[in-house]
């Protein structure tokens, strides 16, 4: 499961559900043009273009195929009914076109970049996402990172009293730990 970066500015506008349902939905539309090389590689070059030839007029919108509401409930670890509503609400919020059969998808999804989000956890939503931002910050830090609020804050978008907040939920539920030094350890 995947998270694309672009969404932590609509922090506000949309629910950590509605982002990952969002961003595993845009990946399986991509995933359904040509964008693998001729070894079966994906090419970052090739679905940059698939979007642009598709939302060349400005429309910012790609094809998108039937959602698997069975799919999508294991694959994102939602319920069923949790999944109909969030895809409800993204097409009410004009993420997403049911009826057109498409989904948002701006030229510069890629660019921003993605992450991995953890399938073998007990979070959800926005929590889930700022676990999976911090376990890629840690990488290649000994699975730690500097606990500056403001600085998370301004990476995860969002205020210091949310990180404060997120820490704190984290902690209790065995997925950071602080350490003498003051930094936190991510398992």
């Amino acid at each position: 499961m995947v998270f694309y970066k672009i969404l932590l500015n609509q922090r506000e506008k949309i629910t950590g559900s509605m982002a990952i349902v969002y961003s595993t939905l845009v990946g399986q539309s991509i995933l359904n043009g040509e964008v693998f090389d001729c070894d079966g590689v994906f090419d970052y070059e090739a679905a940059r273009q698939f979007i642009y030839d598709q939302t060349e007029n400005g429309a910012y919108f790609i094809d998108l195929p039937t959602p698997r509401i069975g799919y999508l409930s294991k694959h994102t670890g939602m319920t069923k009914q949790n999944v109909r509503l969030t895809i409800k609400r993204l097409d009410e919020a004009g993420y997403i076109g049911i009826r057109q059969e498409s989904i948002y998808c701006p030229v510069n999804l890629l660019d921003e970049g993605f992450i991995k989000i953890p399938n073998d956890t007990t979070l959800k939503g926005w929590q889930l996402i700022d676990y999976a931002i911090m376990k890629e910050r840690s990488i290649g830090h000994n699975n730690t990172i500097d606990t500056w609020a403001s600085k998370l804050a301004e990476n995860l978008h969002t205020t210091k009293e949310n990180v404060y907040m997120t820490i704190m939920r984290l902690k209790e539920k065995g997925y950071v730990e602080r350490l003498p030094n003051g930094k936190l350890r991510i398992k």
